[in-house]
């Protein structure tokens, strides 16, 4: 059996049992070799099946040996059976020549040898692995499973607020009803109602809210939840607890026993109600079942399950019942979803509308999804862009977020519940499509082939597979979609969410890799095992030549491209299966035949035409699937495939029928009596399944009484063709076990009816007939049918209707039947069918009246209702033309007496299966989204674990076909590959604990991260070699020669340099050994460690500065809110980076207010909490009971004593210093909303998290801002001087620069004068400690203390975020880093995970958000769309940053004030800094020839040469002015340089070798005087950005595809029309950057303006995200007013730097619907434009530049007008009489630039724009008094003022020259007057 954990092992050991026996006897002298790798590999076979059992809790190291014996498996079964193929097919033909026997004999030999020399290989590899497993101890290790520090996913629901439920009345008032139903004497029986759905549906939830409203009604009452393995004394004690209300403590001693026997006796003469909430097996029930005593007192039970068998087994059939929740509806889920993002579920931005459907519809109804979803969104900007981008992330790898993360592990519990061999298979299904339709059977035989149903007992396979697949339909685990008329589920689908949580197991365990959809996704294991490629949203996947896909055993192609791997690729493939390549041409199966292994061959391809004659060598086929193809003949050698004699008989047989026309051309009789022959063996062995097709009237009569003996296993007959019987076939009235029938037969009469209804099994009846007997009603009489579930009566002819009498069809559920409108009689008998549950019926309109129409539909619609089960009514209509008015309806009495002429076109009909019910997902059905995002969880290079991670793929890649020629060094690489793992794993679980790290562990740790950077550098060196020898076909013999030795010569010593770095390798596997590093233990002692924040909580109030502003306001916030507001519980979550005060306010505003309120609490959370702690913290706090009576209670007992302490109280809580949002909601589970003006504060340093602690309606987040420089001086002077007075002339001017350096940072401002007090007040001494600040301050216990304090934060990143906030200490103090020249370098470094098919700056920018977010860095420039454009590092987090850089040997950093150079000799990455001195000089002890990355600020003569930087990845020289050119001759030898900005006014040339930098994916050279770019540019491709100053586009830009950015590009009268057409080709391209350079369009230009708008379409078709347009001078574009169509429909950015103005709007800017950037010249302005531009749905920026508006008109900004917009500049100096704004514009308007006249001022309705904290006007006084502009200035800001957000004012005034004097003024009025009159 094969396993997703475990691999193929049990598989493997059965083989090689098999070689010892005496089929492979003549395999001599290898016997003892295999003997040893049974034994060997069984040993392994029982730790793996234990390391499987507790997967969840192994230790990284653990996993990744567990992964390595896997994969080796998987090659050795690979291998065995390759080998006995050859062996198969060595033998020796009697019949064969002497010199044949010979050569045959030869060759038998050979195939030995080779075999002999595999096996000694594979013995070596499992000795390794044993050596490994004793190295590693694995067999000592325990798996600690106390998950008493883990916090409980599950609890938020058992405390969720009633108020915050969505949907939840109407399954809460069925479970009621189910509950409280029934009267006398069934009301008092104890009954039991069992709650089921999958996780995150919301059963918890649901059972709670019933518990609430019903638990007042029973004399005693309990709520438990049960965990998968439950202590069961731990339950029942609970149950007692909560029945009696006795302390828990008490009770503590009693065994089970006594426990059930307490609990039965109390309960005894009580009316109870118990939730037994999450129940997992029927074990645990049957157990917790005996405690709840059957007294008949109206007692009641509820449980809670995810699984439908143990729901049903906690009920009993007579009187319990089974609820199974459903997903919510649309309506309910879009009320959520919205009620989480913004705070009501009326709140919906349009542009959002339809984005917002196609989430919902992905979370499938699921509460869980919805919220998680949701609460992902509600940090993000409301984009559609961010929405979409997060929309396609469902259901394949979520991004990485605490909700999210919480959500998998909810939906991980039914996950790890599974037994082994379901999780294998469930993991299968990762391999599908997203929302694909997956048919049950297809699914099974695929698991048969790959071998994960257990073969035991003997068994048909397809029976056990079908058990497995209801084993997981029963647990929830995937979702129904067709089921069959006898319960038999026909297709599944698996749930968005489900399949996130499997792609990422999937993943992780290298289970499959998938390819295609929205993304590529490959995960980086060399070798892959199974493969996916998903060609329905794109045709243009390549496999990459890194990934090793000869040893995949499954190959699934879904969709068609022409670019696919061949079939010769895959030797060892077990499965193939393709799906829908239509266009897919037959040669492409040609190498199926060379697929010995192949057991699985389905091809629904239509194009597939014929298959390779060779079929039949296939002699494991197991499976061909042709009916999808064109195939009309098999191959004649398909009867030798599998001959295996024990594979199981003919079970089903399908004949599709001739033309008649054939006949002709066969002896119809023989044919008949074969066939008939045939079918009577068939009948007597194992036939269960017949069915024939035609699709012509070809009589298949000879079947009427010829099949004797009668089929008597026959289960199913079905007829889809147009041929009638003329009777019912004497054999079918025998047939005991047919369950399915299918007929079509030329006469119905009751003789049919009752040999049909006298069968005894079947359960589905399809009946067809032409016509019945004349004027005869059918009667279904009593115990008629039986069994019967769904029938289907379609009859067109003399048609009088069915009569079902009483007793008839007692189970039919489905009824079909068709009703003549004019003559049929309304009863029918209906009523009598009491199982019903839906109603299909045909009405016949032909010759009668809408009147009887309508009667007949009432008649019908009023029975159903009636029938218990209320079945769903469908009324179809046929001939409706055909009706007669009523006047005419006695005329048509006779016409509609007469026979229909024509059948109905319904008559001809599929038989489909029966859907199953989904509210949400099938109502919101659209084309599947193919989107998989998988993370493999870890960077590729890492400040602590340096470049292991990559240089394991590299090594992988060396193990590829490419290196095939390497002989004789694949051993050496897989040793090194499988060691290097290892040590990774364990570099990890270092990197985990690394403050607790002793100096011998420090030691090793950073030898193996130096060889990893050395082997990195040495594998990139010989890959680049090898990658330019190859020999050119055209060379002479001499040439090929000579390029043949140097190939030889390469070769030779890239094996020296492998064997040198195997020795390395062993030589640091061996010291590990020897400090027996495995055996430690990495557990931080926390018992003696001091909390450096302690402090902070007692803190005294005269010592504090700057305290009172932001207490006042916090104050104001917590208490401020009228009546009923006041009353609500109110969370005020403080935020900021640490040292900044955030205890120290909370405890002041705590101090402050805490008399207010009954009862009070203060608690600090640690990084990894103990939430059982916090909760009896809180406890023991508000109800000021003693801790140690609280010591045994769990989180439970202690959530619900403090909701039940709190319930009428007014409480005040401090949660502090949270630092997941994980905690946070299991803490709020305790604190109940009461409505009693209950208060709470939290104080964190991540945005996020204070956020998610606020609900958006009226709680509030605090950000707490820095001292001013005020309060900063007061607080440095009171710290050192004793008063804040005090300050020596001489240090006033240092002391100012020291505390620009502390930023208002109090903690820094302490420190650094903590420092200062022990020093003398002299100058020099102050500029010392002034200079040393972020750079890494001099050792002092107050320094030590803050850097502890900020290393928190720090600590709490995952590897990935330290490494990138790391890399941040290269750049100068105080430096500006722009946001994406950052994150372009952590792609190039190797610190953005490449295992997901994202787009990698996307996740850069994600990881410099959370950065952000968590206040590790502080945001400088913010755009409008929330983005950071640039970032700036705290003084102190950068000497907190420096010194960890220089302990790991990150970076070395010479300059600045201060020389930084690291002790190792290998520089990793070096930072020069020639800001403040030109004589910084390497020195000549560092080896810099390692370097990876180069950061050169300012200019040096004396600079290190280029060619010293062998191995360079980054290379970044800003501001070097003075720089030559020639220094960079060297840049073409760095063969692995990836990014290269030069910000350097002085480059003029680069060198022309530019081309060979084939890594290279940046280059940035805008800031240099480049006026011609090398030709060979065009070579780059790999080059993903493109940065110029006004340069021509190169010729031969089309070939560099990959580039998805270019700009700034010259588009002059000089340029190359053929350039501008292929920028067209450019297909990834999103950033375009143009400077226009041609005054008119003419001649030769004109072709250029045609090539340029013709490249613009086709890039605004594909991804064209950004456009920009430049120029100096006023040169018309207009040809862009009408020409861009189609629209660039992805277009977010359209920006006009240029004097030119538009003379309109163009056209196509009207139906951007992404545009969020406008930038745009327009003369005039009108009303019309307005109204274009306020009606884009996405707008959020706008620059409107005009010379002139309508002097007439006034330009009013309409209600519901630029609805998202954020920022708008007007510029217009000519417009006098201003913008207005009305009521209901722009409401989210935050910064507002515009002009204004003070001579015709006016109101602007500035008033409206509620949103607004930015204005800014300017003020035209031309032809205004002083007094009308200072008038026009107070207005501006009193009307401001009264805004909510107060906003900043500037006010700028031009034109001052021209105002005019008060006295003019009025002699000009009254001058005007005079004329006037």
């Amino acid at each position: 059996m094969a396993s997703a954990l475990t691999g193929v092992m049990t598989s493997v050991i059965n083989k090689l049992t098999a070689l010892l026996g005496k089929e492979y006897m003549k395999l001599k002298g290898v016997q003892g070799e295999v003997e040893f790798m049974i034994d060997e590999l069984s040993s392994m076979n029982a730790l793996l099946h234990r390391l499987a059992e507790e997967d969840q809790h192994l230790d990284v190291q653990t996993k990744e040996w567990r992964n390595q014996v896997r994969e080796m498996y998987y090659d050795i079964e690979d291998c065995i059976d390759d080998f006995m193929h050859h062996l198969g097919h060595t033998d020796i033909a009697e019949s064969a020549g002497l010199v044949h026997r010979m050569a045959q004999h030869l060759k038998t030999l050979r195939v030995r040898h080779q075999i002999a020399n595999q096996i000694e290989k594979l013995k070596a590899r499992v000795e390794d692995a044993s050596k490994r497993r004793l190295r590693y101890k694995l067999d000592e290790r325990t798996f600690n499973l106390s998950t008493a520090g883990a916090i409980d996913p599950r609890l938020p629901s058992l405390y969720a607020e009633s108020d915050g439920l969505v949907g939840i009345e109407q399954p809460r008032d069925v479970v009621i009803k189910l509950l409280t139903e029934g009267e006398g004497a069934s009301s008092q029986k104890l009954k039991v109602i069992s709650i089921v759905g999958p996780g995150g549906l919301g059963k918890t939830t649901l059972a709670n809210e019933v518990f609430r409203k019903l638990e007042s009604q029973f004399q005693c009452r309990a709520f438990v939840s049960l965990s998968q393995q439950p202590d069961v004394k731990k339950i029942v004690r609970n149950i007692y607890c909560q029945v009696s209300q006795q302390e828990y403590g008490n009770i503590d001693i009693w065994d089970e026993e006594k426990l059930i026997n307490a609990t039965r006796e109390f309960l005894t003469n009580k009316r109870y109600f118990v939730v037994i909430d999450d129940i997992w097996s029927t074990q645990a029930w049957k157990t917790i079942r005996c405690a709840l005593f059957v007294n008949n007192c109206g007692s009641r039970i509820m449980t809670t399950t995810r699984n439908m068998a143990i729901a049903k087994s906690c009920c009993t059939p007579d009187h319990d019942r089974v609820f199974e929740i459903m997903p919510l509806s649309i309506d309910n889920s879009k009320s959520l979803f919205l009620k989480r993002i913004f705070g009501s579920k009326d709140v919906c931005i349009p542009q959002l509308d339809e984005v917002c459907y196609e989430i919902l519809k992905k979370c499938g109804g699921s509460p869980l999804a919805i919220i998680t979803i949701a609460s992902l969104l509600a940090n993000k900007a409301n984009t559609k862009e961010e929405w979409e981008r997060v929309r396609n992330s469902i259901g394949s790898t979520l991004q990485k977020d605490p909700d999210v993360e919480e959500m998998r592990r909810i939906l991980s519990l039914s996950y790890d519940d599974l037994p082994q061999h379901l999780k294998t298979c469930l993991l299968y299904l990762s391999i599908f499509p997203e929302d694909y339709e997956i048919e049950r059977d297809r699914l099974v035989e695929r698991w048969v082939a790959e071998g994960f149903i257990i073969t035991e007992g003997g068994h048909d396979l397809k029976e056990i597979g079908d058990c497995y697949f209801s084993d997981l339909i029963n647990r929830s685990m995937i979702e129904p979609v067709k089921i069959q008329y006898n319960g038999r589920v026909f297709s599944c689908r698996v749930h968005d969410m489900i399949l996130d949580l499997l792609t990422c197991k999937s993943t992780e365990e290298n289970f499959a890799t998938f390819m295609g959809g929205q993304n590529q996704k490959l995960v980086l294991q060399g070798k892959v095992r199974r493969l996916s490629l998903n060609y329905y949203t794109q045709d243009h996947i390549m496999v990459p030549s890194t990934a090793i896909i000869t040893h995949c055993r499954s190959l699934s192609i879904f969709g068609y491209a022409e670019q696919k791997p061949p079939l010769s690729m895959f030797p060892v493939l077990r499965v193939l299966d393709i799906e829908n390549g239509e266009d897919m041409e037959s040669s492409y199966t040609k190498h199926i035949r060379k697929l010995i292994q192949l057991k699985y061959l389905r091809l629904n391809v239509r194009s597939v035409a014929e298959l390779p004659e060779k079929l039949g060598e296939l002699q494991h086929l197991q499976t061909l699937d042709l009916r999808r193809t064109n195939i009309r003949k098999l191959p004649e050698s398909f009867v030798r495939a599998n001959r295996d004699q024990n594979q199981p008989g003919l079970l089903g047989i399908f004949l599709v029928g001739a033309k008649k026309s054939d006949e002709a051309h066969i002896d119809y009789k023989v044919f008949a009596d074969n066939l008939v022959s045939s079918l009577r063996k068939l009948g007597r062995l194992n036939l269960r399944i017949m069915c024939i097709l035609g699709y012509y009237a070809c009589s298949i009569e000879f079947l009427l009484d010829s099949w004797f003996p009668s089929p008597h296993l026959l289960q199913s007959f079905a007829m889809g063709m147009n041929y009638h019987f003329p009777r019912v076939p004497s054999w079918i009235a025998s047939l005991d076990n047919l369950t399915c029938l299918e007929i079509n037969i030329d006469l119905v009469d009751e003789k049919v009816i009752q040999i049909l209804g006298d069968l005894p099994v079947l359960i589905f009846l399809w009946l067809i007939s032409k016509e019945a007997g004349p004027n005869e009603r059918l009667v279904i009489r009593s115990n008629m049918f039986v069994c019967l579930k769904e029938f289907h009566f379609t009859c067109w002819r003399n048609w009088e209707g069915l009569m079902f009498e009483a007793g008839a069809m007692a189970k039919v559920e489905m009824l079909r039947v068709s009703f003549d409108a004019g003559g049929s009689v309304l009863d029918f008998g209906i009523q009598h069918l009491a199982s019903l549950r839906h109603l299909i019926v045909e009405i016949v309109c032909g010759g009668a009246t809408l009147r009887e129409v309508e009667a007949l539909e009432d008649a019908i619609r009023h029975s159903a209702d009636l029938l218990p089960c209320h079945p769903a009514v469908e009324v179809r209509t046929w001939d409706e033309e055909k009706m007669v008015k009523e006047e005419s309806a006695t005329a048509a009495v006779d016409f509609a007496a007469n026979p229909l002429h024509s059948v109905p076109a319904a008559s001809v009909m599929t038989r489909p299966s029966r859907p199953v019910k989904k509210p949400l997902g099938d109502s919101l059905s659209c084309a599947p989204q193919n989107t998989r995002i998988i993370d493999l969880g870890g960077e590729m290079a890492s400040a602590l674990t340096g470049a292991m991670t990559s240089v394991i793929i590299k090594l992988s890649a060396l193990l590829g076909e490419e290196y095939a020629k390497l002989k004789g060094l694949q051993r050496e690489v897989e040793f090194m590959k499988d060691e290097l793992s290892s040590m990774n794993a364990l570099l990890h679980r270092l990197a985990e604990v690394d403050s607790d790290l002793d100096v011998q562990t420090e030691e090793w740790r950073n030898q193996v991260r130096e060889m990893s950077y050395d082997i990195e550098d040495c594998i990139d060196g010989f890959t680049h070699r090898l990658g330019h020898i190859g020999i050119a076909e055209a060379a002479g013999p001499v040439q090929r020669v000579a390029q043949q030795l140097k190939v030889l010569k390469v070769r030779r010593q890239i094996a020296s340099q492998i064997q040198e770095l195997k020795g390395r390798v062993e030589d640091a596997s061996k010291r590990r050994m020897r400090y027996k590093l495995d055996d430690r233990i990495f557990e931080p002692s926390i018992a003696r460690a001091i909390d450096p924040r302690l402090p902070s909580l007692y803190a005294e109030s005269d010592g504090l500065v700057g305290i009172e502003t932001p207490r006042a306001v916090l104050v104001k916030l917590i208490m401020e809110g009228d009546d009923a507001s006041f009353q609500q519980l109110k969370v005020i979550s403080i935020v900021g980076p640490g040292g900044l005060g955030k205890t120290t306010l909370a405890n002041e505003v705590y101090r402050r207010l805490e008399g207010q309120f009954q009862c009070r609490a203060f608690v600090s959370l640690s990084q990894q909490p103990d939430v059982k702690r916090i909760l009896r913290n809180i406890f023991c706090q508000v109800s000021q009971q003693v801790y140690d009576s609280t010591s045994v209670w769990d989180e439970e007992n202690l959530i619900d004593a403090i909701r039940g302490f709190l319930k009428d109280k007014r409480y005040f809580i401090v949660i502090d210093d949270i630092w997941s949002i994980q905690a946070w909601k299991t803490i709020k589970c305790a604190l109940l909303m009461n409505n009693l003006g209950s208060r709470i504060i939290t104080t964190t340093r991540s945005v996020t998290i204070a956020k998610s602690c606020c609900s958006p309606q009226h709680d509030h987040v605090y950000e707490i801002m820095p001292l001013s420089t005020a309060n900063a001086m007061s607080l440095f002077l009171k710290r050192i001087f004793g008063t804040e007075d005090i300050c020596p002339p001489q240090l006033e001017e240092i002391s100012c620069k020291i505390l620009k350096k502390c930023s208002g940072s109090p903690l820094a401002i302490i420190t650094i004068a903590s420092l200062l007090t022990n020093k003398a007040s002299t100058k020099e001494e102050w500029e010392r400690v002034h200079n040393s600040i972020g750079s890494t301050l001099e050792k002092d216990p107050s320094v030590e203390e803050m850097q502890r304090i900020l290393s928190l934060s720090y600590d709490d990143l995952p590897h990935h975020l330290k490494t990138c906030l790391l890399y941040l200490c290269i750049f100068p103090e105080d430096c500006e880093i722009e946001r994406d020249q950052l994150v372009k370098r952590w792609i190039a470094e190797g610190f953005i995970n490449t295992g997901s098919g994202q787009d990698l700056e996307k996740i850069g920018e994600s990881y410099l958000n959370d950065l952000i977010s968590r206040s590790m860095i502080q945001p400088v420039k913010v755009r409008y769309d929330g983005q950071v454009d640039s970032c700036r590092i705290h003084d102190m987090i950068l000497d907190l940053l420096m010194s960890k850089s220089i302990k790991e040997n990150f970076a070395t950093f010479l300059g600045e004030q201060n020389q930084k150079l690291v002790l190792q000799g290998k520089v990793r990455r070096l930072s020069l800094s020639y800001y403040s001195q030109e004589n910084v000089m390497v020195p000549s002890t560092a080896i810099i020839s390692s370097c990876r990355s180069l950061s050169i600020f300012g200019y040096a003569e004396e600079m290190p040469s280029l060619s010293e930087f062998r191995v360079l990845r980054v290379l970044d020289i800003e501001h070097g002015e003075d720089m030559d050119s020639n220094y960079l001759e060297h840049v073409r030898r760095l063969s692995q340089l990836k990014y290269l900005r030069l910000n350097v006014r002085s480059i003029d040339a680069l060198p022309e070798q530019l081309g060979e930098l084939q890594h290279l994916q940046t280059l940035d050279l805008v800031s240099t005087k480049l006026r011609k770019s090398p030709k060979s540019i065009v070579r780059l491709q790999n080059l993903t950005c493109l940065r110029i100053n006004n340069l021509e586009l190169p010729e031969g830009i089309g070939c560099m595809r990959a580039l998805q950015e270019v700009s700034e590009i010259k588009i002059s009268r000089n340029s190359s029309a053929s350039s501008l057409q292929e920028l067209g080709n450019l297909t990834k391209l999103k950033i375009l950057g143009l400077c226009w350079c041609i005054s008119d369009i003419h001649g030769g230009t004109k072709t250029l303006v045609n090539n340029l708008v013709s490249s613009l379409r086709k890039l605004g078709r594909l991804n064209l995200r950004s456009l920009c347009i430049q120029s100096s001078f006023k040169y018309s574009i207009d040809f862009l007013l009408d020409s861009w169509l189609p629209t660039p429909h992805l277009l977010q950015k359209f920006q006009m730097g240029m004097c030119y103005y538009f003379p309109r709007i163009p056209v196509w800017i009207a139906s951007l619907e992404n545009l969020t950037y406008l930038d745009i010249n327009l003369n005039p302005v009108k009303e019309e434009v307005l109204e274009i531009l306020g009606n884009l749905p996405a707008l959020l920026f706008l620059w409107l530049t005009s010379k002139s508006a309508d002097p007439k008109q006034r330009l009013i900004i309409n209600s519901n007008m630029f609805m998202c917009l954020k920022e708008l500049y007007f510029t217009c100096w000519s417009i006098e009489s201003g913008l207005m704004f009305q009521e209901g514009c722009m409401a989210k308007l935050e910064k507002l630039h515009l002009p204004f006249h003070a001579a015709t001022a006016l109101e602007f309705g500035i008033h409206h724009l509620s949103s607004l904290r930015l204005l800014v006007v300017e003020i035209i006084c031309s032809g205004a008094t002083i007094r009308q502009v200072e008038s026009l200035e107070e207005t501006i800001r009193k009307t401001a003022d009264l805004l909510p957000y107060r906003p900043t004012v500037e006010i700028r005034t031009w034109d001052e020259e021209n105002m005019v004097e008060e006295q003019k003024e009025k002699d000009m009025g009254e001058e005007g007057t005079q004329t006037s009159c």
